[in-house]
């Protein structure tokens, strides 16, 4: 998901900051499955759910955001705060998706 993108800004960014977007990614898709399962594991139905992980793994959220905003515009984008929070919106929907199955 996210990880293309920031494979893309790569050439543009420190490898410090490569590897912290990568932890903070893996931080934050970590917690949107684990969100996926345990509303499995209570029988949340699918349009619960949307509503459900909208408000979750905020924590995690916040500090990928900011990031990827300093990558993005390290890389020349325009509209980085927009480019961000389309990527993590499109991260989310994803997880939704996958949920419905």
């Amino acid at each position: 998901m996210i990880a293309t993108l920031l494979t893309l800004a790569a050439l543009a960014t420190s490898p410090v900051q490569l590897a912290e977007a990568d932890r903070r990614n893996q931080a934050f898709v970590a917690c949107l499955f684990q969100t996926a399962r345990a509303a499995h594991e209570r029988a949340v139905p699918p349009a619960a759910f949307a509503a459900l992980l909208d408000g979750a793994c905020l924590i995690e959220q916040r500090p990928l955001r900011r990031l990827l905003i300093t990558v993005l515009t390290a890389k020349g984008d325009r509209s980085p705060a927009q480019t961000a929070d389309d990527t993590i919106r499109n991260a989310r929907a994803a997880v939704v998706r996958a949920y419905a199955f």
